[in-house]
Protein backbone atom coordinates (compact mmCIF):
# COMPACT_ATOMS: atom_id res chain seq x y z
CA UNK A 1 0.00 0.00 0.00
CA UNK A 2 1.75 3.10 -1.01
CA UNK A 3 1.63 6.49 1.31
CA UNK A 4 -1.32 8.22 -0.36
CA UNK A 5 -3.68 5.11 -0.34
CA UNK A 6 -3.18 4.69 3.82
CA UNK A 7 -3.20 8.64 3.94
CA UNK A 8 -6.97 7.96 2.53
CA UNK A 9 -7.65 4.89 5.00
CA UNK A 10 -6.54 6.78 7.92
CA UNK A 11 -8.96 10.05 6.76
CA UNK A 12 -11.73 7.85 6.05
CA UNK A 13 -11.28 6.20 9.45
CA UNK A 14 -11.48 8.89 11.73
CA UNK A 15 -14.17 10.79 9.52
CA UNK A 16 -12.23 13.72 7.73
CA UNK A 17 -13.61 12.28 3.97
CA UNK A 18 -17.10 11.11 3.45
CA UNK A 19 -17.66 8.11 1.00
CA UNK A 20 -20.13 9.83 -2.05
CA UNK A 21 -21.88 7.09 -4.06
CA UNK A 22 -21.93 7.02 -7.88
CA UNK A 23 -24.87 7.49 -9.75
CA UNK A 24 -25.78 4.22 -11.43
CA UNK A 25 -24.99 5.64 -15.00
CA UNK A 26 -21.67 6.52 -13.51
CA UNK A 27 -21.56 2.59 -11.90
CA UNK A 28 -22.42 1.04 -15.38
CA UNK A 29 -19.27 3.79 -16.75
CA UNK A 30 -16.71 2.70 -14.70
CA UNK A 31 -17.69 -0.82 -14.43
CA UNK A 32 -16.66 -0.41 -18.31
CA UNK A 33 -13.93 1.24 -17.15
CA UNK A 34 -12.69 -1.16 -15.06
CA UNK A 35 -13.19 -4.26 -17.79
CA UNK A 36 -10.77 -2.11 -19.80
CA UNK A 37 -8.51 -1.92 -16.94
CA UNK A 38 -8.67 1.62 -16.02
CA UNK A 39 -10.32 3.61 -13.31
CA UNK A 40 -10.30 7.09 -13.47
CA UNK A 41 -8.47 9.20 -10.77
CA UNK A 42 -10.47 9.79 -7.23
CA UNK A 43 -12.89 6.93 -8.13
CA UNK A 44 -12.76 4.07 -6.02
CA UNK A 45 -14.59 0.38 -6.23
CA UNK A 46 -16.38 -1.19 -3.72
CA UNK A 47 -15.52 -4.32 -1.91
CA UNK A 48 -18.12 -6.65 -0.17
CA UNK A 49 -17.11 -7.23 3.34
CA UNK A 50 -17.16 -10.52 4.03
CA UNK A 51 -15.47 -12.00 0.89
CA UNK A 52 -13.69 -8.91 -0.10
CA UNK A 53 -14.65 -9.47 -3.79
CA UNK A 54 -15.48 -6.09 -6.06
CA UNK A 55 -18.80 -5.28 -6.67
CA UNK A 56 -19.59 -2.78 -10.10
CA UNK A 57 -20.52 -0.36 -7.42
CA UNK A 58 -18.37 2.74 -6.90
CA UNK A 59 -17.59 6.29 -5.09
CA UNK A 60 -15.61 9.33 -5.03
CA UNK A 61 -14.35 10.32 -1.24
CA UNK A 62 -15.37 13.93 -0.53
CA UNK A 63 -13.38 16.02 1.66
CA UNK A 64 -15.57 18.59 3.49
CA UNK A 65 -14.34 22.14 3.33
CA UNK A 66 -12.25 22.84 6.38
CA UNK A 67 -10.06 25.88 7.80
CA UNK A 68 -6.85 24.90 9.64
CA UNK A 69 -8.49 25.86 12.65
CA UNK A 70 -11.46 24.16 12.22
CA UNK A 71 -9.36 21.02 11.31
CA UNK A 72 -7.06 21.57 14.66
CA UNK A 73 -10.10 21.34 16.63
CA UNK A 74 -11.49 18.37 15.23
CA UNK A 75 -8.71 16.61 15.46
CA UNK A 76 -8.46 17.85 19.43
CA UNK A 77 -12.17 17.17 20.29
CA UNK A 78 -11.05 13.39 18.48
CA UNK A 79 -7.92 12.75 20.79
CA UNK A 80 -9.89 13.56 23.97
CA UNK A 81 -13.12 11.31 23.06
CA UNK A 82 -10.20 8.88 22.72
CA UNK A 83 -9.01 9.03 25.19
CA UNK A 84 -12.13 9.02 27.36
CA UNK A 85 -12.82 5.91 25.77
CA UNK A 86 -9.36 4.55 26.99
CA UNK A 87 -9.98 5.97 30.81
CA UNK A 88 -13.01 3.67 30.56
CA UNK A 89 -11.40 0.61 29.11
CA UNK A 90 -8.41 1.31 32.06
CA UNK A 91 -11.44 1.49 34.88
CA UNK A 92 -12.41 -1.23 34.21
CA UNK A 93 -9.68 -3.02 33.70
CA UNK A 94 -8.56 -1.80 37.38
CA UNK A 95 -11.99 -3.02 38.94
CA UNK A 96 -10.86 -6.11 37.53
CA UNK A 97 -7.72 -6.62 38.56
CA UNK A 98 -9.26 -5.70 42.04
CA UNK A 99 -11.83 -7.88 42.67
CA UNK A 100 -9.40 -10.52 41.97
CA UNK A 101 -6.54 -9.74 44.45
CA UNK A 102 -9.02 -9.11 46.82
CA UNK A 103 -10.57 -12.80 45.46
CA UNK A 104 -7.12 -14.10 45.86
CA UNK A 105 -6.41 -12.37 49.68
CA UNK A 106 -9.57 -14.15 50.53
CA UNK A 107 -8.31 -17.45 49.54
CA UNK A 108 -5.67 -17.63 51.49
CA UNK A 109 -6.66 -16.65 54.34
CA UNK A 110 -9.62 -18.92 54.27
CA UNK A 111 -6.63 -22.00 53.45
CA UNK A 112 -4.28 -20.15 56.32
CA UNK A 113 -7.24 -20.59 58.94
CA UNK A 114 -7.55 -24.01 57.42
CA UNK A 115 -4.02 -25.13 57.80
CA UNK A 116 -4.31 -23.19 61.73
CA UNK A 117 -7.03 -25.38 61.86
CA UNK A 118 -5.82 -28.76 60.79
CA UNK A 119 -2.71 -27.98 62.79
CA UNK A 120 -4.53 -27.61 66.31
CA UNK A 121 -6.77 -30.62 65.25
CA UNK A 122 -3.59 -32.80 65.77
Amino acid sequence: MNIKEELRKMKADIGLVEKVACTDAENTQFAMAVKSGKLPEGIYQYKMSNTGKLVDQFYRLSEPELSDADLAEYLQYKQLSILEEQTKKIESIRGMVTFFVVLTVLSLLGTLISIIGLAGAL
